[in-house]
């Protein structure tokens, strides 16, 4: 059943407040998977989705749906539900952000920084010809992994290339023009002159086998060989991502 909400007028001391309407906010129209509060005034709750993300989130709901299938059937405990999805093993292509400081302020501040604009560089992969891509939310702690920045953290992006999003045998995905117009976007930091010499921001394209050993050392900690029941295949094009990188990937020449 549908559930329809009805804006107030002339609230006191409301007046000013925005509601969520897409027939009046062209903006609004643009969001691509709507969920909306119910108390006024009215606001969509998943602005900052965007189709790679709504692809992410909606994968990780069907992967919850056949676990619990399998749990009800008694071909798998209850632990399965809750396993995260294991990232570094799904994928073999991925982009490797790193964010280095010198000391904790410019680290804090930075990081928020480069964070708060990766939306910007996975809407742009997005309409990479063949490739679709599964950022990882999680940020990963250097360990002390470089001296020369006390401070630091990795992120990783992972692509996969599919025959029917247009990748072909031989293709050669250039995502050059995407990382320099990100870079760019990073190097507008207001603070940059503040603490000139004090952060650095890298990116790099990578192969499983070419993880940083901090990555690594989680992989083998939180995604060991335990065996583990399978979840009920999906029906036929509800595939996770992971799932039909398996089955529909192509080389590439990236």
């Amino acid at each position: 059943a549908k559930a329809y909400i009805e804006e107030k007028q002339n609230q006191p001391g409301m007046a000013l407040f925005k509601v969520w309407n897409p027939k009046t906010n062209p903006a609004d129209r643009q969001h691509v998977m709507p969920v909306i509060t119910p108390a006024f005034p009215a606001m969509n709750s998943t602005h900052n989705v965007t189709e790679t993300t709504k692809r992410i989130l909606l994968d990780e709901f069907r992967r919850g749906y056949e676990s619990v299938k399998t749990v009800e059937a008694d071909r798998a405990e209850w632990a399965q539900v809750h396993e995260p999805f294991q990232f570094f093993r799904q994928f073999r292509h991925f982009l490797w952000l790193e964010v280095l400081a010198r000391n904790e302020e410019v680290y804090q501040k930075f990081s928020g920084w480069v964070e708060s604009k990766l939306r910007i560089l996975t809407k742009q992969l997005e309409v990479a010809s063949g490739m679709v891509i599964h950022p990882n939310p999680r940020r990963y702690d250097l360990r002390g992994a470089d001296p020369a920045w006390p401070l630091g953290c990795g992120m990783f992006i992972a692509m996969a290339f599919f025959k029917d999003q247009g990748a072909f045998v031989g293709q050669t995905v250039d995502l050059r023009g995407h990382f320099h117009h990100f870079v760019d976007v990073i190097a507008q930091w207001s603070e940059k002159d503040t603490y000139n010499g004090q952060f650095l921001f890298r990116v790099k394209r990578i192969l499983v086998h070419q993880l940083p050993d901090y990555a690594r050392d989680v992989v083998e900690e939180g995604e060991g060989d335990k065996k583990r029941a399978r979840p009920a295949r999906p029906e036929d094009g509800a595939a996770s991502a992971g799932e039909q990188a398996k089955k529909r990937h192509v080389s590439n020449g990236l």
